[in-house]
């Protein structure tokens, strides 16, 4: 899927050039459409694994803001690790668009 603006893949998202741990991940959507309320999934991952997500029940339309954090050293990277951004629809029916991903990471140098 298109999140900020990019058709990620396995290969093909943010290319890390020095090692760290990821922190953090917040995901902002808006909603237009809610045919069946339910749970969306914001997923960061790492060379095409999920390696932090965070969860929302989208039950209404309008602006919805989520968030996760954890502990550096939880999840690592390396330099030339690919980070991407995916969102999974659970049991959400219905339209989102406007689609705003961050991750937080911090650098081990």
């Amino acid at each position: 899927k298109m999140i900020n603006g990019a058709n990620f893949s396995t290969t093909n998202g943010y290319c890390m050039s020095r090692a760290g741990s990821v922190v953090g991940i917040s995901c902002s959507v808006q909603c237009s459409v809610v045919t069946t309320g339910g749970t969306v999934d914001c997923e960061l991952r790492k060379n095409g694994a999920v390696v932090l997500a965070v969860q929302e029940t989208i039950n209404a339309t309008g602006d919805w803001n989520f968030y996760a954090t954890q502990a550096r050293g939880t999840d690592t990277f390396n330099a030339g690790d690919v980070l991407t951004f995916s969102m999974t629809f659970g049991t959400f029916v219905g339209t989102l668009h406007d689609t705003c991903t961050l991750a937080e990471l911090q650098f081990d140098t």
